[in-house]
């Protein structure tokens, strides 16, 4: 439910006088994943549904070495959902660890849960994928879209409301971009052109009648040019050409960033500080944020579990700078939690951490309310302990 183009995730850090890596960041439900400008793939968090992809079922409350088979292979993207991850390698092939109670891994053979990553069978030629709360997407090179997974609402898009166990091709093509939201589907076309299906019971679809469930694509009329896209689980959002950011659906912990609590059916522009030259926006559940073209970070919505970044206060109405002190080169956001990857390549997280899921230390398994460092180095390919 993060930006997911290709590479969009990816954040390219560029120390004096070295080579520029690619760096990943993805967070998920409970967990979060990060690969380092060595390649090596890092994860923490929730791991009882096999998330983390290392073999085992331990939780962890610390970086450590994830998705290790995958390690040494070209890692292009990372994309978690509520529970479980998908991998693109540069091949063009995806991969999944997690469970499989809706579909998730891809195939009606695959097993319940898988504790290392497995390939999802029929894909290739992939250059983009995304992940919701148990339905996938991936985007070939050519602009189209394959969904697989829960089904609930419709969110895979095929015209049924049945899980599907095997990705499926949808009707639409000249895709640039899509975005997993909780039930629901984004998709921008090359035309600028935005659509959307599945749950729309917040109108997270905008004005669709009184239809609640969408199982096809249908147009979405923003009524100003779409740039990029975000998907929280009940509220959407769009960056427009012209730099401002619109919101639209559930809003009950002002997750449009508007001081009126009301949910709208219709995109709303979101009440920012002025002179904002806005670089990247994020959403997952009930928050958001985006991050400047200086590196200014700025977040809104639910703040019950510290995922905000700004101490213990209120959600917040409008969008509020966190005080990082040094700019934000990439963020990602949980179901409870917040990250981000400051300049000199450190992962830094708070919000919820019931099981490990800020990865900080010490060890806590409650609210984090400031920045915590996690220990993690993705620019120098290290961890140290940070209780040392």
């Amino acid at each position: 439910m993060k930006k997911i183009w290709l590479l969009m995730i990816v954040c390219l850090l560029v120390p004096f006088g070295t080579q520029a890596r690619e760096i990943i960041l993805s967070a998920g439900g409970s967990f979060c994943y990060a690969v380092d400008a060595d390649g090596t793939i890092w994860g923490w968090g929730d791991n009882t549904k096999g998330q983390l992809g290392n073999g085992t079922k331990k939780r962890a409350f610390y970086p450590q070495q994830a998705a290790v088979t995958l390690n040494g292979n070209d890692v292009l993207a990372i994309d978690c959902g509520n529970e479980n991850a998908l991998f693109l390698l540069s091949d063009g092939t995806v991969w999944t660890c997690g469970p499989n109670n809706y579909g998730q891994q891809g195939s009606s053979e695959a097993p319940a849960y898988a504790y290392e990553p497995i390939r999802i069978p029929g894909l290739e030629n992939i250059v983009q994928i995304s992940s919701g709360w148990g339905h996938c997407m991936a985007r070939t090179a050519d602009g189209k879209l394959y969904g697989w997974g829960r089904n609930t609402g419709g969110q895979v898009g095929n015209g049924t409301t049945k899980n599907v166990k095997e990705p499926v091709l949808l009707s639409l093509t000249d895709i640039v971009d899509v975005e997993c939201g909780g039930k629901y589907t984004l998709a921008l076309d090359a035309h600028g052109q935005l659509w959307g299906w599945g749950e729309n019971d917040q109108g997270q679809l905008m004005d669709t009648g009184k239809k609640k469930k969408v199982t096809e694509p249908v147009r979405l009329e923003t009524g100003f040019s779409v740039r990029e896209i975000a998907c929280g689980g009940s509220t959407a959002y769009a960056l427009s050409e012209d730099g401002k950011v619109y919101a639209w659906g559930r809003n009950d912990f002002w997750q449009l960033g508007i001081k009126d609590g009301k949910s709208s059916k219709v995109p709303v522009e979101a009440q920012l500080a002025e002179g904002l030259k806005i670089r990247d926006i994020y959403a997952y559940n009930t928050h958001a944020a985006l991050v400047t073209e200086e590196g200014s970070y700025w977040t809104w919505g639910m703040m019950r579990c510290g995922q905000l970044g700004n101490g213990k206060h209120p959600s917040k109405s409008l969008p509020v700078e966190c005080e990082i002190g040094v700019p934000v080169l990439e963020a990602s956001m949980g179901s409870s939690g917040s990250y981000i990857v400051k300049e000199d390549g450190t992962v830094w997280a708070n919000g919820y951490g019931e099981v490990g899921q800020t990865g900080a230390y010490p060890k806590k398994t409650g609210y984090v309310y400031v920045w915590k460092w996690t220990g993690l180095n993705l620019l120098e390919s290290t961890w140290t302990d940070p209780k040392n």
